[in-house]
């Protein structure tokens, strides 16, 4: 005791241990090998192994959980930011994990970074899909500037839409969170004006509630391709999935929203400008005359109470909007005139008048075209009357109008003693003959269009013979052109006919549920039941046709034919298995968007059918080398670069992605890329032996991204096999025309073929054992 009591120790605080600590710790050999260290792992970045660079990313991830200051340094930043663009879809996850717990340290949110991470909701990967919309929830309460937060709402909605279930599910909770959720914090003030009209709430309040309506307006404008719907969905969604209690809540929120924008638009008075605000819908400012129309039409239906004079000024701008209109706003403008007449004014005459002007003049060019086989004026004309036409006869109904107010639509009776439909109906098909006169395409798109229209509210009459013939000869003999109309006509109709129902049950409401039924209905005996078989049917007799045009010389028509097709996966309209080959070629395209599109359609199929799907994989193939024989004629490979990537990319590495989480497909689906191969002298022509498609299928095989030696070793199983047989058969074929034409200069193209084959397979299995480490024994 005597020898310590001779030092003297000063006393210390936890900070001074823990500096003599890293004193201490900085004489340590593996404190000194810090860089030494973090240079390797900044090598395996770039490393060609996706899991070295993983590991180098999940490593600068453990480091920065300790010092978080780390990523503030350029050279660890960077490479990481860079691997967000890997091809590895569990590098490009983890990357952004790692950026997202940069992020959540700074105090604002770096503009230039944010743009990189926030692209990556758009990602093929699922569970970086879904980290980027766990991380832009999070960045939308961190930042301040108000643009920022529109772009992170606009990404969010736009990702209600996802393929994927649990994403679209996780990308609703968090637009609801960030949209709606602040409305929470006006209504914990102490002054309870919550449920209160909007005009009665204080300035403050009112100013708040402007700014949260003016980010949510403000996403959905800046939605790619101005997706005018989208505020609706999540409207509709919201109150699908609440309960009673929160329901009322978000319907308050709702109506307050509703009651600003409106208020908002009203303003202008004020300020004089009403007539600058009219003017929008008479000028050629077309894209701005559309958003106002879609603005009308959801927003005055639902305000309690309307100014008769404005209303009034509103239709009678419409009416002018409607002829003077182009084409692509004439659809907006007569959907926003029929819904104000039907459900605020009830003024029908307006709708009448407008019909029946349209039906006597083109009854009149109907005899002008029948007796003169000319037009007498422009063929836009003609079809701005067929488009009019068609499009009134989808927003109303005038002949339920006849037995409920016939008063207010006797004037339907100048235009035509028997019903409405029928009268529009036979117009309308007879523009869509054929006629010899310039111009006539034009018209015919016009009519077809026009008959779409018509088909939405009147169903059962696609199926009739006349306009089953009119298909008919439409995919026999019809232009492009009219293919790719009737393509549209055809997605437009299977789209809408979900709606129509729901609408109708919306409508009918309670009395859906207690209305009495009568024996008709029991026994089926009705229009109604009718109309649920019109999509199937369709489908049944064109579909063949469909999947033809999805492989068609014109890409309009492909990408037309594509959306038919995935509506048709979505409404389970046809057997699953007989889409997968447009599926599968699309899965192929050259087109980014179009292929991404086709590999959640397949994912979508997967989850639901499993293993149905995978029974025809030749089919699948054939119809891809088709595809890409379209862009590509006999130079069509089996694989892609991207930019200027050194990394070859299966084309069928998309579909194996899915396929491959299966035992028993992904087995099937390497068998079925040697099947081809595989063929017997005696019996196989020489047309039957492709060697182009051969070497597409070899392309593929070589660049598929194998990840178990179980999938190598089989395909080596496979080639050994066909060496055995087919290759054996071969040899001696080949020996045996040499041995019988012995001097002859005539070329065998079956046997030439036949070993280009052999030799193909030769190559693949040389490939595969060196690039996987695999030896003969």
């Amino acid at each position: 005791m005597e020898i310590f009591s001779s030092f003297d120790f000063p006393e210390l605080n936890w900070t001074d241990f823990t500096l003599l600590s890293e004193l201490f710790a900085s004489r340590n050999t593996l404190y000194k090998s810090f860089n030494t260290f973090l240079g390797e792992i900044l090598e395996c970045f770039h490393s060609e192994v996706a899991t070295y660079r993983n590991k180098a990313v999940k490593a600068i991830r453990h480091i920065a959980a300790d010092v978080p200051e780390i990523l503030d340094e350029t050279r660890i930043r960077v490479p990481v930011i860079q691997r967000i663009h890997d091809g590895s879809p569990s590098v490009r996850d983890s990357t952004v994990e790692v950026l997202a717990k940069y992020l959540g340290r700074q105090t604002d949110v770096p503009r230039k970074l944010y743009n990189i991470v926030s692209t990556r909701i758009m990602d093929t990967a699922i569970n970086v899909r879904k980290r980027v919309v766990k991380l832009l929830r999070d960045l939308y309460y961190k930042c301040s500037d108000e643009e920022l937060k529109i772009d992170i709402a606009s990404k969010l909605i736009l990702r209600m839409s996802d393929s994927e279930v649990s994403i679209s599910d996780l990308a609703l909770k968090m637009s609801q969170e960030v949209l709606f959720s602040p409305f929470h914090d006006i209504d914990q003030d102490e002054n309870d004006y919550f449920g209160a009209s909007y005009d009665n709430a204080p300035k403050a309040r009112k100013e708040r509630i402007k700014q949260l309506t003016n980010i949510i307006t403000g996403a959905v404008a800046l939605m790619e391709g101005g997706n005018t719907t989208a505020l609706s969905q999540i409207v509709q969604k919201t109150i699908d999935t609440s309960n009673e209690k929160s329901k009322l809540w978000f319907e308050k929120i709702f109506q307050w929203i509703i009651d600003c924008l409106f208020n908002t638009m009203m303003a202008h008075d004020e300020a004089d400008e009403i007539e600058q605000f009219k003017n929008c819908l008479v000028t050629e400012d077309w894209p701005l005359a559309r958003y106002v129309l879609n603005i009308y039409q959801d927003v005055l239906p639902r305000i309690k109470h309307h100014d008769p004079d404005l209303i009034a000024i509103i239709e009678r701008l419409l009416v002018q909007l409607v002829g003077s209109s182009p084409l692509e706003v004439t659809p907006s403008a007569v959907s926003c005139l029929c819904v104000i007449v039907d459900r605020i004014s009830h003024r029908y005459n307006i709708l009448v008048t407008i019909l029946g002007s349209c039906i006597v003049k083109l009854r009149a060019i109907l005899k002008g075209i029948k007796q003169m086989k000319s037009l007498d004026r422009p063929a836009t004309n003609v079809a701005k009357l067929l488009i009019i036409c068609g499009l009134l006869c989808q927003h109303f109904d005038f002949d339920g109008k006849r037995k409920e107010a016939y008063e207010k639509v006797k004037a339907l009776d100048k235009i035509a003693e028997g019903k409405i439909e029928s009268t529009a109906f036979e117009l309308l098909f007879w523009y869509c003959g054929k006629y010899s006169y310039a111009e006539n395409t034009l018209i015919r798109m016009a009519a077809l269009q026009s008959l779409g229209y018509f088909f939405m509210r009147y169903p059962t009459w696609i199926t009739t013979e006349s306009c089953l013939d009119l298909m008919d000869e439409t995919f026999k003999e019809g232009s492009v052109v009219m293919q790719t109309r009737l393509m549209k006509v055809y997605h437009e109709f299977l789209s809408s006919e979900e709606y129509r129902l729901a609408r109708n049950e919306e409508v009918a409401g309670t009395s859906l549920y207690t209305k009495e039924i009568d024996v008709d209905i029991l026994l089926g005996n009705t229009a109604d039941f009718a109309e649920l078989g019109v999509n199937g049917s369709l489908m049944q007799r064109y579909l063949s046709k469909i999947l033809e045009c999805s492989i068609s010389d014109s890409s309009d028509l492909r990408y037309a034919s594509y959306e038919v097709i995935s509506v048709v996966m979505h409404q389970g309209l046809a057997h699953p298995v007989l889409c997968m080959p447009a599926i599968f070629a699309a899965e192929t395209s050259p087109d980014n968007a179009l292929r991404h599109k086709a590999f959640y359609l397949h994912r979508f199929a997967h989850d639901k059918y499993g293993t149905l799907l995978y029974t025809h994989f030749p089919q699948y193939f054939v119809k891809a080398f088709q595809y890409q024989k379209l862009h590509f004629e006999n130079g069509a490979q089996g694989y892609r670069t991207s930019g200027g990537d050194t990394k070859f990319d299966a084309l069928f590495g998309l579909a194996f992605s899915i396929i491959k989480q299966k035992k028993k497909p992904k087995m099937d689906f390497l068998s079925a890329l040697l099947k081809p191969f595989r063929f017997d002298l005696k019996e196989t022509t020489v047309d039957e032996v492709d060697v182009y498609y051969l070497r597409f299928l070899a392309d593929n095989i070589i660049t598929l991204d194998l990840t178990q030696s179980d999938e190598a070793m089989l395909l080596l199983y496979h080639i050994s096999r066909i060496q055995a047989t087919s290759c054996a058969d071969l040899i001696s074929y080949i020996q045996f025309i040499k041995k019988n034409r012995s001097g002859s200069d005539m070329i065998d193209h079956f046997a030439a073929k036949s070993a280009i084959a052999m030799y193909i397979l030769l190559r693949i299995k040389t490939f595969l054992k060196d690039l996987y480490g695999i030896s003969d024994r």
